[in-house]
């Protein structure tokens, strides 16, 4: 578990951070205003967790174009201080990590809102699916959805192009095509 955080260095807004005398507690609650840093904090939490540092150098602060980017952390049961640095992009021991994180990196993943949610652009959520399953399950149905549609505007043409014709029992028909067109009988 991270008990401080000692430095954070050219990372997003966070240009020469040192928080050494304010220790993490087993859940932590960060809040605060906009462009103060929460972002930030969240993508490195989430690039030691999945110890994946490009979106880190990404996020190299504007007026430290030279300087090295790099954080260093220390643990509660571990004296030894752990650290990244963009020089390397290499970590000294962040793989045994297990840190969870809930920011917009979480909801990209794990929420599908059937809009795009990014860092520059949060939606409301009034529909939504928690979890990767559930969002590969939604995405089906979205597909299938999009084939059902294109399948109704065909038979909406061939139903204009029979149209001259008398006797034709066009549910049946389009529940014919239907079936076809999604791979049943």
């Amino acid at each position: 578990m991270i008990k401080t955080i000692d430095k954070i260095k050219s990372i997003g807004c966070l240009k020469d951070c040192d928080w050494s005398s304010n220790e993490f507690g087993k859940t932590t609650l960060i809040y605060g205003d906009n462009t103060m840093g929460k972002t930030t904090l969240c993508d490195i939490f989430d690039s030691m967790s999945t110890n994946n540092f490009n979106k880190l150098v990404e996020r190299k602060s504007i007026e430290s174009n030279n300087d090295t980017q790099e954080f260093t952390i220390t643990l509660f049961d571990n004296p030894t201080k752990l650290s990244w640095s963009s020089n390397s992009n290499q970590s000294s021991d962040l793989n045994d990590l297990s840190i969870k994180v809930f920011g917009t990196g979480f909801i990209q993943k794990n929420i599908f809102t059937n809009s795009s949610v990014s860092t520059e652009n949060e939606k409301n959520f009034t529909d939504f699916i928690v979890g990767r399953i559930g969002i590969k399950l939604k995405e089906q149905i979205l597909s299938k959805k999009d084939k059902k549609r294109l399948v109704e505007n065909e038979i909406s043409t061939k139903k204009y192009n029979l149209s001259q014709y008398k006797g034709i029992d066009y549910d049946l028909y389009k529940k014919k095509v239907l079936c076809q067109m999604l791979g049943g009988g």
